[in-house]
């Protein structure tokens, strides 16, 4: 993961420093005012977004992501979600409000929205059941992670295996299994153990 490095923390620490002078100068107008931080996330290059992410922080945390691509790439991975903050990700500056804040004329509160691209990879995969093969194909995940969050797994494998006797008894990740849910050599392997009602 990406962070800030010294030397822009150093220049975004004195631009702080100045715009706080200007904004005490303003009245209602506080660095401790929440924000909305809204994170909206494609993995069809932009075609669809859905929101990903959604947390109030102090103003003083996001304002500086203001229309700075960069540092807000380096913000949308560090509140992104944990099991895919690996991933190759872009912002995209096209989106709608994207890099800006946004007032709600009803609530009065104001929002950031970072919207981001995901890029897909294709990877074979393999679902076992109690050590028996039951379901194989191709699937798109995330280009740059290499283990496959245990609820997505466990989404995918429900999907694949809505049929009888599967669709009728509990599954559960085996966590003994080696290599379980990571990508290996582009496939990965989703090892279950099914559980008696």
């Amino acid at each position: 993961m990406s962070t800030i490095s010294r030397r822009s923390f150093l220049k975004l620490a004195g631009a702080t420093a100045v715009a706080t002078a200007g904004a005490s100068m303003l009245t209602g107008c506080s660095w401790f005012d929440n924000i909305e931080l809204v994170i909206m996330g494609s993995v069809d290059d932009g075609k669809t977004y859905n929101e990903v992410f959604h947390k109030t922080l102090p103003r003083i945390a996001v304002n500086f992501v203001k229309g700075n691509i960069n540092l807000a790439l380096d913000l949308a991975k560090k509140y992104g979600p944990e099991d895919y903050r690996g991933a190759d990700v872009s912002v995209d500056s096209s989106y709608p409000n994207s890099l800006t804040f946004i007032k709600d004329e009803k609530t009065g509160k104001e929002s950031l929205i970072i919207a981001v691209k995901l890029a897909m990879v294709e990877v074979d995969y393999e679902v076992l059941v109690n050590g028996k093969s039951v379901s194989s194909g191709k699937q798109k995940f995330p280009n740059g992670v290499t283990k496959i969050p245990e609820e997505d797994a466990l989404e995918l494998a429900n999907s694949k295996l809505n049929y009888p006797p599967y669709n009728q008894v509990k599954l559960e990740i085996d966590k003994a299994y080696t290599d379980n849910l990571t990508v290996v050599n582009g496939k990965v392997t989703i090892a279950l153990l099914a559980l008696k009602g």
